[in-house]
């Protein structure tokens, strides 16, 4: 379900938004979707890795809040040299995770 979103924006902004239209071909609304949806899941994606590399979340939360598979987070973690944080129980889930894929 959508909801209708009203913003102000900056007159800069309006034109970066219109180059990219042209460039991208697309119409300004699903153009600004799509910069939203992907700005927001990179920052879901930032906050889930400081949150998860602080020991702040469990290595199953820190995906949950990612919205993302576990094979890719692990991917990130090691492409960033995130050294995993797993406890004797996050160890017996992992396993159990993995024994029912």
């Amino acid at each position: 379900m959508s909801e209708r979103l009203s913003i102000v924006i900056p007159k800069k902004l309006k034109k970066q938004i219109d180059t990219l239209k042209k460039h991208e071909n697309m119409e300004q609304s699903a153009l600004i979707r799509k910069l939203l949806t992907d700005k927001v899941e990179e920052e879901m994606l930032e906050h889930a890795l400081t949150q998860y590399s602080n020991g702040l979340i469990s290595l199953g939360k820190a995906i949950e809040l990612a919205e993302s598979d576990y094979w890719t987070f692990l991917t990130i973690l090691k492409d960033r040299h995130i050294p995993m944080q797993l406890d004797e129980e996050d160890i017996i889930e992992e396993l159990d995770r993995i024994k029912n894929e």
